[in-house]
């Protein structure tokens, strides 16, 4: 079984849950099981009844948890520790949750959710630029959740590098805002 998280308030301005449930039933009907937990408060109730007709209509509620409010990082169990954490972005620039995610350590997948930006540039297994690659990161998951996890992890440290300054660079920035 995959497991997907997501770290989100339901709320109005939260446009990517359709297409997520979208892809989770067609992962369900074609790969295999699958499991969706939505880790968050519920700030909208017609978004959540909606969200809740629809995955009744796509035969997957059986799969997706609301968790109805936010879980502490240090309240996690295993069962959401082992899966796969989704996040958002548009185009290549994300914002701080999956940077947040990825420090902590977990397995994060970043999924491009602007339609007119297709293509980022970015080929790492754990960025999607669209949710059909996000099926296509189900089916290697199922095929050698080992490998993929592994790569995952490798890729997600590399980001991890990437957004924070090391020591010289911090120095240097200081440095230039004191004038220096």
């Amino acid at each position: 079984m995959i497991v997907f998280n997501i770290v989100a308030r339901v709320a109005d301005d939260k446009n990517f849950f359709d297409s997520v449930l979208i892809c989770v039933s067609k992962i369900k009907n074609n790969i295999g099981p699958i499991k969706l937990n939505i880790i968050g408060e519920i700030q909208s109730e017609t978004i959540f009844n909606k969200l809740i007709a629809m995955a009744l209509e796509l035969n997957i509620l059986e799969n997706v948890l609301f968790t109805n409010k936010s879980i502490r990082y240090e309240d996690l169990d295993e069962t959401y520790l082992s899966g796969y954490f989704l996040n958002f972005s548009v185009g290549n620039f994300v914002g701080y949750s999956p940077i947040e995610a990825i420090s902590l350590g977990l397995k994060t997948i970043i999924i491009n959710v602007d339609s007119d930006i297709y293509e980022s540039g970015v080929t790492d297994i754990s960025y999607c630029n669209n949710m059909e690659e996000l099926y296509e990161f189900a089916v290697n998951v199922f095929q050698n959740e080992r490998e993929v996890s592994k790569k995952v992890i490798e890729e997600n440290l590399i980001r991890k590098n990437c957004f924070y300054l090391n020591e010289q660079e911090s120095k240097t920035l200081l440095n230039y805002f004191k004038g220096i």
